[in-house]
């Protein structure tokens, strides 16, 4: 009788042990998953600042191509350097990015700098090809009519449009996909693969075709 009542306090000894611990490991359960949670919301709204940004210097880019075919270069100082932000924010996406987020980015970064050195090769043939008297008159042309005398190089952009009308699609719902955004930008015909393939961004004289 006497060994039965001492049982009883350390029995309930023992449940209170056992109800601190499952206490305890409650409070640390819900503690890591908070941590998780905050560290996930973190990264997600960093990822969505760097696309963003890379959206942001891709639209830029074409603006000021739209603009150098406007007003000429002595408006818009069009150059290799245009191309660096997004380059280098591919590089970004390549650490905090998925490879899809990372791949569509290197295919927007790739389908500018291809239009870029295309209108820059084509500008400086045209000024090559002339001589000493005409390339005065053009000179004098790209300060009184930018518009008219830069007209050469609508073709060039224009076999360059698609491409870079479609590499913005394709980012823009990767970043879509992996953030979780609902809805899609990208017509039917475009959603032959989940992974973005250059070849299908880039123009043919881009690939070497």
């Amino acid at each position: 009788m006497t060994s039965s009542w001492r049982a009883v306090p350390a029995l309930s000894g023992a449940m209170a042990l056992a109800g601190v611990l499952v206490g305890q490991v409650v409070v640390t359960a819900n503690e890591r998953w908070k941590a998780k949670r905050e560290d996930l919301h973190r990264w997600h709204a960093e990822r969505l600042k760097l696309y963003l940004e890379f959206t942001d210097a891709f639209e830029t880019f074409r603006n000021e191509l739209s603009d150098f075919l406007k007003y000429g270069p002595k408006q818009v100082d069009l150059g290799f350097e245009h191309g660096r932000p997004m380059y280098d924010m591919t590089n970004r996406t390549r650490l905090i990015s998925t490879t899809l987020v990372h791949d569509a980015a290197v295919g927007a970064w790739a389908a500018a700098f291809c239009c870029l050195g295309d209108v820059l090769k084509e500008f400086s043939a045209h000024v090559e090809s002339l001589d000493a008297e005409d390339r005065e008159a053009f000179v004098a042309s790209l300060e009184d009519e930018p518009e008219e005398a830069l007209a050469f190089l609508r073709e060039v952009v224009s076999a360059h449009s698609d491409a870079l009308s479609k590499a913005s699609v394709i980012f823009n719902d990767a970043v879509r996909a992996e953030l979780g955004v609902p809805g899609r930008t990208a017509p039917r015909e475009w959603k032959q693969r989940k992974r973005p393939a250059l070849k299908r961004i880039l123009p043919r004289s881009a690939r070497g075709v």
